[in-house]
Formats: structure tokens, C-alpha cells, sequence
């Protein structure tokens, strides 16, 4: 589903993914606020059409607005990237420096009673002081689009809502990564670790939390990706990364979506993931 081209100049996002769902909907979940929140940020405001804007938040750990450039109804969105990197690059010493804009551009195919949604995201320069962000927003939109998908075609128009914790830590990623896939995190029962994209799984977290489904991303030591059939087909999301906290130190996430569970259960797994994090941590 992901896909990024690196040239000497510039790297590019290029992405398509087939969604089960008509071309208005999926129009919809890319800009109307209260559709944006059911499978991307945690907050989101919109003023629709050309010149208008798009903003994102998650609990305002990360915000930013995103101004639309291009703006045809099912076909095409172009907005401006918050995030705009480090800053200008200078490809040859001595040379002024040139700024490339980050930008996303959405386009929308109906085929059928489905849409091919097909995603640029360009603009990062090609140092190495903007690996960071290209490979985060990589494997961030391995993500986030299978979760559109994943709302799209099987909770259209129900809530979400998110157990979101964070926790610092203090080791290289593959020790970390073997930690979350032991007995103490995410295999006190079962196995998940090795266990490959489309491939099932059943396991009992060290929390007491029973999960089991289809693997979606499994992409040591980084990212994990599980659709959680069991919990209202919910979908989590381990990750370990620099980009997890704005202070830029290195954090393990841990994310479920759910939909139609209430707000009591939803906060009580959101406390047992941060007791087991903790412990692990």
C-alpha cells in the first residue's frame, strides 16, 4: 500500500489504496471535520473550499493547519503540509538555499461502488536532516490509510473512540521490541511476533486484554498494526519512535481505535495499556 521514490533533489510519497466505499464518502473522511476524527486526528476543524483550511490535532501534542490549494469535490484535494521539515535545503556548496513546500494531494476514482484514493505527498528534501520526518510520514501513512479504509468499510458514521498512551524509554528499539513482544507486554499468551500482514492471531496481553484478528503491518522493530476483531473490530497500533513526543525522545505508543464501545470501557484499557508500558519501562 506504500510506496516512496528518493531522487537527489527531493523524496516523494506516491501511495494508492482501494476502498469499499463511494467516492462522496471517502470525500467526506478526507475533509469534513467530524468524519476526519473517526479515523485520522484526535480533533479536527474544516473550512471547506478553495482558500480554505483544514486543521488537525492530537490532544495538541502535534497541531497544525493545513490550507487547501486545489479543491474538487470527489476528485481532487491539494493541501499544505503543517509539518514543513528542517527548513531550506542548499544542494550545492555555496549555492542559495531553495525551499520546497510540502504538500499532499489526494485524488478520488470511482470504480464501481468502490474508490481508488491514490496519495502524493511531496515536497521533502533529500539531506539527511530530513530523514526522520520522510521515514515517520512513510510509515505514518502506511498507517493512517488503513485506517480510513478499515472505518470506512466497516464503521461508517459511528464515533471513535481512542485509548492513546505514550511512554519514554531508554534503550534501542530492538531491546524495547523485544520487551513489547514477551511474556511482561503483548504475548503473556499466544504468539504475535513473526506473525506476518493478513496472517490471524490470538493473543492475552500481560494487561489481561484478549486480542485476536488479522494482522495488518507487522514491522519489526517499529511498528505493529492488528485489527482486533473480538473488541468490536477495533484497531491498535504499537509503534516506537522519535516522533512520538514533540520533545523528540525516543517513545513507545501504544493506540487503539474502537467504535461503539463506551466511553468507561474504552478509558479502562487506555489505564491498563499505561500500567503495562510503565512496567515495561
Amino acid at each position: 500500500m506504500n510506496a516512496g521514490t528518493n531522487t537527489q533533489s527531493a523524496r516523494t510519497i506516491e501511495t494508492a489504496v482501494e476502498i469499499n466505499a463511494p467516492v462522496d464518502a471517502v470525500w467526506k473522511a478526507l475533509t469534513e471535520a467530524d468524519e476526519l476524527i473517526r479515523w485520522f486526528p484526535l480533533q479536527a476543524r474544516s473550512k471547506p473550499g478553495p482558500g480554505g483550511s483544514i486543521w488537525i490535532s492530537w490532544d495538541g501534542d502535534y497541531d497544525g493547519e493545513m490550507g487547501i490549494k486545489i479543491w474538487e469535490p470527489n476528485q481532487h484535494l491539494r493541501v499544505s503540509w503543517p509539518w514543513q521539515g528542517p527548513g531550506p535545503e542548499t544542494s550545492v556548496a555555496g549555492a542559495e538555499p531553495t525551499a520546497s513546500e510540502v504538500i499532499v494531494d489526494y485524488r478520488l476514482e470511482g470504480r464501481g461502488g468502490a474508490t481508488v484514493l491514490r496519495l502524493v505527498h511531496s515536497g521533502f528534501g533529500a539531506g539527511a536532516d530530513w530523514d526522520a520526518q520522510y521515514d515517520g510520514t512513510c510509515r505514518g501513512w502506511a498507517f493512517e490509510l488503513r485506517s480510513l479504509k478499515h472505518y470506512l468499510e466497516n464503521h461508517r458514521g459511528t464515533e471513535r473512540r481512542v485509548a492513546n498512551v505514550t511512554v519514554n524509554i531508554d534503550m534501542p528499539f530492538e531491546e524495547a521490541w523485544d520487551r513489547l513482544m514477551g511474556a511482561d507486554g503483548l504475548a503473556a499468551s499466544g504468539k504475535i511476533d513473526g506473525v506476518k500482514a493478513g496472517e490471524s492471531y490470538s493473543i492475552r496481553l500481560a494487561s489481561g486484554d484478549e486480542m485476536e484478528g488479522t494482522v495488518q503491518i507487522n514491522n519489526p522493530p517499529r511498528d505493529l498494526a492488528l485489527v482486533v476483531k473480538n473488541l468490536n473490530m477495533s484497531l491498535f497500533r504499537l509503534r516506537l519512535d522519535k516522533e512520538c513526543q514533540p520533545d523528540n525522545k525516543t517513545a513507545s505508543n501504544m493506540w487503539l481505535s474502537t467504535y461503539g464501545m463506551p466511553q468507561s470501557e474504552v478509558n479502562a484499557i487506555q489505564s491498563r495499556f499505561k500500567n503495562l508500558l510503565e512496567g515495561l519501562f
